[in-house]
């Protein structure tokens, strides 16, 4: 369960440097940058939950 849980936020820091870098550079919409990192959280969230709930199964 430890080596998901550090997947998972290697993924998150990888998904948002990337348009962190961009955002600094003027080329993406804060409002979009906002709402993209809300649905990737709550996306995650909803994977771990349902990935904690099999594995307890």
């Amino acid at each position: 369960m430890r080596a998901a849980g550090s997947f998972l936020m290697r993924a998150a820091l990888l998904t948002l440097a990337g348009p962190a870098v961009l955002f600094q550079q003027g080329c993406i919409d804060p409002d979009l940058l906002v709402n993209g990192v809300f649905q990737f959280l709550n996306e995650s969230l909803v994977f771990g939950l349902t990935n904690a709930l099999v594995a307890f199964r």
